[in-house]
């Protein structure tokens, strides 16, 4: 069982930018923040310049319950960054409104992981201005 707090967290920080800060200013609120297409109303993530179904331009950011499934992941056992405490999980999660998340499983038993668990948004401040998106399975 692995959890994500800012003792266990050596990675490098993500690179923020114009144009993903506002899922990272979420984030420090706790919410999930994805964008929605203002043509046909897609959800998508991460944020591109133009939706895939119609593709539309204009986009806002907008606030996501944070509840979808697993769709993949992976129980990395070699650090690839000094410092970085092995194991941990690392996952996609597909959110109920569509986008796929890359992400990490916390406080679940490698036994409980399938494809298709249902999982739920859960936030950890990694640092004073970092904090983290991360899933935990719904039992």
């Amino acid at each position: 069982m692995n959890d994500v707090n800012a003792s266990h967290y050596n990675l490098p920080p993500p690179q923020i930018t114009d144009q993903n800060r506002p899922f990272w200013d979420g984030a420090k609120q706790n919410r999930l923040m994805v964008l929605r297409c203002e043509g046909c109303g897609r959800h998508r993530f991460p944020p591109v310049p133009c939706c895939k179904r119609c593709l539309s331009t204009h986009a806002s950011w907008t606030e996501v319950p944070g509840r979808g499934t697993l769709w993949s992941w992976a129980v990395i056992h070699r650090p690839y960054f000094p410092g970085a405490l092995v194991p941990y999980q690392v996952a996609i999660v597909e959110l109920d409104e569509g986008p796929l998340l890359g992400t990490n499983i916390i406080n679940a038993r490698d036994e409980n992981m399938r494809v298709g668990a249902p999982v739920r948004v859960a936030f950890k401040q990694i640092e004073n201005d970092l904090t983290l998106p991360v899933f935990e399975l719904v039992d």
